[in-house]
């Protein structure tokens, strides 16, 4: 497989060019495992922090 940064021929198999350090993108198909989708491409996000006014909002106060 060659760098598509600097077009060295680079042994099958590498994570990272070692000529320039450029990470490797194994070609479709090539029997490489796919990775692991993006957490937004799985539709799970992560929750968002309550903030002061929101907790205000809700008649939450603390205990007096």
């Amino acid at each position: 497989m060659k760098c598509t940064n600097c077009g060295y021929e680079t042994q099958p198999g590498a994570k990272f060019c070692v000529q320039c350090g450029t990470t490797l993108v194994a070609a479709a198909g090539a029997g490489a495992a796919p990775s692991a989708a993006p957490a937004s491409a799985t539709g799970i996000t992560a929750p968002k922090p309550a903030s002061p006014a929101s907790a205000s909002a809700t008649g939450s106060r603390p205990a007096v």
